[in-house]
């Protein structure tokens, strides 16, 4: 079917009228929310974007993020404190839709053959381990050697002393115990997460190299029970204001998500209505009635 274009005056009139929408609409997008502009997700030029409930202090609003979710950028890479200035890992990735993210012990990138000197402590934090993580013991400058079956040696600590030093899972201290810890002495013990996701015990063991387990990083979990996915998926940023959860608006704050755009709607409508009415589809009377119903329902 071939339509033919008919009288054009009204048509330009709605034209007219539908591009101050347009123009509208851009004007309104350059003044956008403080709040809205000021909790915008950020990235340190090397990394995962960062948003709520992670904020770096040096860069945004504190109501942008939550306590204990501090992040700085080191490097161009975003690093996470835990607890304590003895750990600063690396954000790798972060999986806000299962409130989880990869991290990696900073040091474990820089030194070629790094053995960590201390323990991970989560006890405080918003953070947990993921259950594909477990511990890898560490045990430093012992009276005796261990079955290379059930260990990793620690290379570099043994020819820098003398003494024995490896690193043993968690699962295994139960079966070497009675057999190479009874009469043993170690200088110190040392507690490191790896993520063990799609690799099992004997084949990390027969690999023999214990720093690929620690560059890998390992899976934390966050607690935080804030409805921010909805406040994402209607185009809001989430924040956190005199101990509440908000979703910070183009247009203002919201409790859990931000209204549709009326003048998105409006602009749809005028454009279908100038279309049908052109191609004598819609009567003049019809247009009219719905560019004014539009513009009505939506003021």
């Amino acid at each position: 079917m071939i339509y033919s274009l008919r009288d054009p005056f009204p048509v330009l009139i709605y034209t007219t009228l539908l591009i101050l929408l347009i123009n509208s609409e851009i004007q309104e997008a350059k003044s956008l929310d403080p709040q809205f502009e000021a909790c915008s997700p950020w990235n340190c030029g090397n990394g995962p974007n960062i948003s709520y409930p992670f904020w770096p202090p040096l860069f945004t609003k504190p109501y942008c993020g939550r306590y204990g979710y501090e992040v700085n950028c080191v490097g161009h890479k975003p690093g996470l404190m835990i607890n304590d200035s003895q750990h600063e890992y690396h954000i790798r990735d972060i999986f806000y839709a299962k409130n989880s993210l990869r991290v990696v012990n900073a040091n474990a990138l820089k030194e070629d053959c790094h053995v960590p000197l201390h323990n991970l402590t989560l006890d405080g934090t918003p953070y947990s381990l993921d259950h594909h993580s477990v511990n890898l013991i560490f045990f430093y400058n012992c009276t005796r050697s261990i079955s290379s079956l059930y260990s990793f040696p620690v290379t570099c600590s043994t020819k820098e002393t003398g003494y024995h030093s490896f690193a043993v899972f968690e699962h295994h201290l139960n079966l070497l115990y009675n057999k190479y810890f009874f009469n043993q002495t170690c200088n110190s013990t040392v507690s490191a997460p790896v993520d063990m996701n799609g690799t099992s015990f004997v084949d990390s063991l027969q690999g023999k190299n214990y720093s690929q387990l620690l560059r890998r990083g390992f899976l934390l979990n966050w607690n935080e029970s804030d409805n921010c996915t909805e406040c994402r998926a209607s185009g809001g940023h989430c924040g956190f204001q005199n101990k509440e959860f908000w979703c910070f608006c183009p247009n203002g704050r919201r409790r859990q998500n931000c209204p549709a755009v009326a003048g998105e709607s409006i602009i749809s409508g005028v454009s279908s209505a100038i279309f049908n009415y052109s191609f004598h589809q819609l009567s003049f009377s019809q247009f009219s009635f719905k560019v004014f119903f539009l513009l009505m329902i939506n003021g």
